[in-house]
């Protein structure tokens, strides 16, 4: 499976996968929904509940305890492929689910970005891939392909002013989200401010505030072997490429006064944290070949000088 696919379990519990590479049997995930009587939506008879639970420490480790683990890669869930009841390929949704979109507050930009990028690029994750919006959900759109990603990129001003939107957040709600951001992660080895400043694909119009979101094409990004964890680390040094900031994992390449680095995380909400040439201090495992990981939402992050 690939990143951002949706999968339920043959305990009807709904979860999303991260990046492509998965330990061999397992699926590296997320969870997002589980039955619930006092849920607010409904698939295949059951009554369902949206609870992120991006670290297992939610209701993923309260219903199914085993699928938490803690290794050299941090705390993750993997789910048992043997476990796997039915699969959601975000760009396998419905036509008719993708009408009822166009006719929607989102429609003019899914028009726009059709203009742009083909059509069998553009999926949909959440609530619509599985087919249970509320009348609250938002929608969550992920795009295909690196060579769609500088596209969009390209024409990103484009569709802002098509679309009478900005590529920021408010005050409220960039309170909101610092304010969730310091209670996961140390305030002190992290500049969330920044990394919010650097979501270069936020749209925000009257009507909503959307993150366009980026898988890649089979075979397009090669991500390195994770082998031998070595110390922990802090380095300095300037971002020499980005590109990976837009894909899971989270990735960028930092050159400093000893030699390059490979950056990488698994943690949803460093989307875009860093751009080419920013200079910044980051904080995390060292292993072999100098591959550097954050994944302790303690201790490590990333800092701007």
């Amino acid at each position: 499976m690939k990143d951002c696919w949706h999968f339920i379990t043959k305990d009807n519990l709904i979860f999303t996968t991260r990046g492509d590479n998965h330990p061999r049997g397992y699926i590296l995930s997320v969870g997002l929904y589980y039955p619930d009587e006092k849920g607010d939506r409904e698939y295949s008879g059951l009554i369902y509940s949206k609870k992120v639970d991006e670290y297992g420490d939610k209701w993923v480790k309260l219903i199914c305890p085993g699928y938490v683990r803690k290794n050299n890669l941090g705390d993750q869930i993997l789910v048992p492929v043997e476990d796997i009841d039915k699969f959601f390929d975000p760009f396998l949704v419905s036509q008719e689910t993708r009408e009822i979109i166009k006719r929607s507050k989102w429609g003019a930009l899914i028009k726009i970005l059709e203009e742009i990028i083909p059509q069998e690029d553009i999926g949909l994750i959440g609530s619509y891939l599985i087919g249970f919006p509320t009348m609250n959900s938002d929608i969550d759109i992920i795009l295909r392909g690196v060579d769609n990603m500088e596209k969009i990129r390209n024409n990103f001003k484009l569709i802002l002013k098509k679309l009478n939107a900005t590529n920021d957040l408010d005050n409220l709600l960039k309170e909101i989200s610092l304010n969730k951001y310091n209670k996961l992660y140390s305030p002190e080895k992290n500049d969330f401010s920044r990394m919010i400043q650097n979501r270069w694909p936020t749209i925000r119009t009257r009507e909503y505030v959307t993150k366009l979101r980026f898988v890649p094409k089979e075979g397009e990004i090669i991500f390195p072997d994770i082998k031998n964890k070595v110390d922990e680390i802090e380095i300095k040094g300037e971002v020499i490429n980005d590109l990976g900031t837009n894909f899971m994992p989270r990735f960028f390449k930092i050159k400093t006064e000893t030699g390059l680095y490979f950056v990488l995380t698994y943690f949803w909400d460093y989307t875009y944290c860093v751009k080419k040439g920013d200079n910044v201090k980051v904080r995390g495992f060292l292993f072999d070949d100098n591959i550097i990981m954050i994944n302790d939402r303690k201790k490590h992050g990333i800092l701007f000088n």
